[in-house]
């Protein structure tokens, strides 16, 4: 019992030394506030240079500006869709079970608590640019129209992809859908603007 007491006393000790000395490094993750607080901070930079970006361009570069946000925009939301996707897979694997959409919201209402700033900051871009080019753009009217369809597209995109419907195996589908058809949407929007 002493000897073991004492072992104890030993190990304790040079745990302490080391930790004095720097050897031994205890991390700790960001605290939910924390989280959000570095979110904020990220979706002021992307704002901030966004708008220094649209300002410094002209008409042209100002359009493919705008398209190449929401390239980034959409990209964002579906690699988080992708994410869902791989853990509502692991999920069900490892609970051997399935694992209703209803719970898969509750799980990714908290898991995206702190990109809610991201997000905010990507739609806040995306109208941001197109109120600019309806003010300032030789575009024409259709072309803006097709603009507010591709910010509404966006945001249907995201109801889907963080408020999860059906199975895992038919939120899977209509992710890999809607990504096909928001890409074939910009890609044609890209052809038909001027290149300068």
């Amino acid at each position: 019992m002493t000897k073991l007491f004492l072992n104890s006393i030993c190990v304790c000790i040079i745990l302490l030394s080391l930790w004095g000395t720097g050897c031994v490094k205890v991390e700790y993750g960001q605290s939910p506030e924390e989280a959000v607080a570095s979110s904020e901070d990220k979706a002021r930079v992307l704002r901030a240079s966004w708008a220094q970006e649209l300002k410094e361009a002209t008409p042209v570069e100002s359009i493919n500006l705008l398209v190449n946000q929401f390239n980034i925009a959409g990209n964002h939301l579906f690699q988080i869709g992708d994410e869902i996707i791989k853990r509502w897979h692991e999920g069900e694997v490892g609970r051997q079970n399935i694992i209703s959409d209803s719970e898969m919201r509750k799980f990714v209402e908290s898991w995206l608590l702190a990109q809610k700033p991201i997000f905010l900051a990507y739609e806040d871009n995306l109208e941001f640019g197109i109120e600019l080019l309806k003010k300032n753009s030789f575009l024409q009217a259709s072309q803006l129209d097709e603009l507010d369809k591709l910010l509404e597209s966006y945001y249907d995109n995201y109801s889907l992809i963080v408020y999860p419907q059906g199975t895992s195996v038919e939120y899977t589908n209509k992710i890999e859908q809607v990504k096909f058809e928001f890409r074939g949407k910009l890609e044609k929007f890209k052809s038909e603007i001027p290149q300068n």
